[in-house]
């Protein structure tokens, strides 16, 4: 989905040669200065009060999504998941107007929907941080010798039956909602390395915003 995965766990090492009481305000500002994905992938019919949780079975990761709240239109989406004992929550203004699967002419930027992204311990204000400017598109290459196939098939996960359209390769297959980008299975060398385990409609924020949002 993005990067969160990688840095959470360099962040954790980092955390862990710091003094426990320092080991939040360490992560949380480490978390602030890199700058934010430029998209967040909604599921299909996304509104307040619905989250989802993605599994990584080989980091025993979990990230819990949340839209908890709605501004102008634009949905305020939290991503909420301990770090060394921090319990950090990511958050992100989202357009959910905006067509990630659009297609984009080479060297335009590409499709992004979030507008502004902030960082926060649970509980407490979150603080604005930078989101990173969307990549140009490059010539796609061509790479001989892989075979690519597509399919469509329905995969039960998390309570549901989903419309998935399946992306294979020599090693690996990945599962999206049909006509989206959100990811519901990913599996390399036969191990599934993503997962949607659970969803919900009774979302709650994980943090103390303003009155006024």
């Amino acid at each position: 989905m993005h990067a969160l995965p990688r840095v959470v766990l360099a962040l954790a090492l980092v955390a862990s040669l710091a003094p426990a009481d320092d080991q939040a305000d360490t992560i949380l500002n480490a978390m602030q200065a890199a700058p934010s994905p430029y998209s967040v992938i909604l599921p299909p019919d996304a509104k307040v009060g619905l989250w989802w949780e993605h599994t990584l079975p080989g980091s025993k990761t979990k990230l819990r999504y949340a839209i908890t709240a709605e501004r102008s239109g634009k949905l305020i989406v939290e991503q909420a998941q301990d770090v060394a004992g921090a319990p950090i929550v990511n958050a992100w203004l989202v357009d959910p107007e905006v067509d990630l699967n659009a297609e984009v002419a080479d060297g335009e930027q590409l499709q992004h929907n979030v507008l502004e992204a902030w960082v926060g311990l649970r509980g407490q204000a979150p603080r604005a941080k930078k989101v990173m400017d969307a990549p140009r598109k490059q010539p796609a290459e061509t790479v001989e010798g892989v075979e690519l196939s597509e399919r469509d098939e329905p995969l039960e996960l998390a309570g549901k039956t989903w419309e998935a359209h399946v992306f294979v390769s020599e090693q690996s297959e990945t599962w999206v909602v049909r006509g989206s980008q959100f990811v519901l299975k990913s599996v390399y060398q036969g191990k599934v390395v993503m997962e949607l385990t659970a969803m919900g409609e009774d979302a709650t924020s994980s943090l103390a915003w303003p009155s006024k949002k």
